[in-house]
């Protein structure tokens, strides 16, 4: 099997997938942590001229406190979306406090 047709775990279809979307439809680039270091996401966030953003991201304390941080100082105001992200530190308390119980009741 040639190295360009190998598949990775959980690539399942998406070969397929990408040659079903137009060939202007280019695959977002998910490896940067701060959308603010994506010149064309910047250019989309100037372009509509407002200067209030609503945030939402899966990791609060990664994707968004860095992109905030950089929209804060360009002046835009920020509405985070609060029940709409997993707080990393939050899920650790839970799972030590958990582990904890569960070895006192042992």
């Amino acid at each position: 099997m040639a190295s360009a047709e190998r598949r990775v775990p959980g690539d399942r279809g998406l070969v397929e997938f990408r040659q079903r979307l137009p060939a202007a439809d280019k695959p977002l680039d998910w490896r940067t942590v701060n959308s603010w270091e994506d010149i064309e996401f910047v250019q989309a966030v100037h372009a509509p001229g407002r200067r209030k953003l609503i945030f939402c991201a899966l990791w609060t304390e990664v994707r968004m406190a860095f992109s905030a941080l950089d929209a804060l100082r360009d002046g835009y105001h920020l509405s985070p979306v609060v029940d709409g992200w997993v707080s990393l530190a939050r899920e650790l308390q839970r799972e030590s406090a958990r582990i904890e119980t569960a070895a006192a009741n042992y």
